[in-house]
């Protein structure tokens, strides 16, 4: 009787552990799926506007939220030479929706900025057994959807009054 018991057991052991390991079985946790937010800036109104740097954040709305590589919690901090674009890679590996605010960093009154504030959503959807889907909404701070994340800071003549980008 022993034997037999013993037998089972180790049967079915054996059975528990096959079904974990069937070929093919895919965990949700070893799926993942980077989505590409691209970010420019253009300069214009200035003799050396292709030097000159702004820096912006990217901040988690949703406590959570997965950041570029290189964040600090849950901020993301970047700048942009003159007129550059600059790719914002974000790793999901959850299904969710993840809320994100892209602004630039304000340092001087005196300086001319692009005041714009963008709210960025990210739908991560299951597409099949196999894969992730990320969807993109882009709202710009009055509410109206934005099809990029454009930045504009145009310098004023001297004689002129700031031009302040606030659509």
């Amino acid at each position: 009787i022993k034997y037999r018991v013993r037998k089972t057991v180790l049967f079915l052991a054996l059975a528990i552990l096959l079904c974990g390991f069937v070929p093919g079985r895919v965990d949700a946790a070893s799926l993942v799926k980077d989505a590409t937010l691209t970010v420019k800036q253009t300069v214009t109104g200035s003799p050396n506007g292709t030097s000159e740097k702004f820096e912006y954040e990217l901040k988690a709305l949703t406590t959570g939220a997965p950041m570029p590589v290189g964040s600090s919690g849950d901020s993301y901090r970047f700048t942009l030479n003159g007129n550059e674009s600059k790719d914002l890679v974000i790793t999901y590996d959850t299904v969710d929706t993840y809320k994100y605010q892209l602004s630039q960093v304000v340092t001087s009154d005196k300086k001319d900025y692009d005041r714009q504030v963008y709210t960025i959503e990210n739908y991560v959807m299951q597409n099949g057994s196999e894969d992730f889907l990320v969807k993109t909404a882009i709202k710009r701070k009055d509410g109206n959807k934005s099809p990029t994340l454009s930045f504009t800071i145009q310098h004023k003549a001297k004689d002129e009054t700031p031009v302040k980008n606030t659509a």
